[in-house]
């Protein structure tokens, strides 16, 4: 979150977009048995890049 928002002023500063690039693993792409609380962040990783993204464009 706190490195989407220094992009997203510096960006600004610089007067044009760029881009944003967040990293998970495979986990937030598939529910995988016996870790669900680091799939569910893998899975929240993705919802907000892409909610930002819209935002964002």
């Amino acid at each position: 979150m706190w490195g989407i928002q220094a992009a997203t002023k510096a960006f600004k500063e610089l007067g044009h977009g760029g881009k944003i690039i967040s990293a998970a693993s495979q986990a937030g792409h598939v529910g995988n048995p016996g870790i669900a609380l680091y799939s569910a962040t893998k899975f929240a990783i993705r919802g907000l890049s892409q909610t930002a993204a819209r935002d964002l464009a």
